[in-house]
């Protein structure tokens, strides 16, 4: 994460995440991170308010929002991001670079937490 974040286009996804417009949306969003010459930020599929990573094993990082504009929605890391995170980035951290790459995070009106 300290390389992440020294980058501009790192600080440039959580930015455009990190804005009251994003948490009164009616869906999440976010990004993923790709393994490329330069790391590549994806935005994330949102499937029926599930974000859902694409398809491959070049993704080892994502950054979304929780929304503020629903009732009941927990700011926390859901069960579905733990899961993504360790069967996803861990997994593809792992084959394609480092353990140290994997992470993920969810950025909220009140605080943003990181794995």
């Amino acid at each position: 994460m300290k390389a992440e974040n020294q980058s501009k286009a790192f600080k440039d996804k959580v930015a455009d995440i990190d804005k009251k417009e994003k948490f009164d949306k009616d869906k999440e969003s976010g990004f993923v991170a790709a393994y490329g010459p330069n790391t590549n930020y994806e935005p994330l599929a949102n499937n029926n308010d599930n974000l859902k990573m694409p398809e491959g094993n070049k993704y080892f990082g994502f950054m979304h929002a929780h929304l503020d504009s629903k009732d009941g929605i927990v700011k926390i890391f859901s069960p579905a991001d733990i899961f993504t995170f360790l069967t996803t980035c861990v997994r593809n951290a792992e084959s394609k670079g480092s353990m140290s790459d994997a992470y993920a995070m969810v950025i909220t009106p009140d605080k943003l937490s990181m794995y």
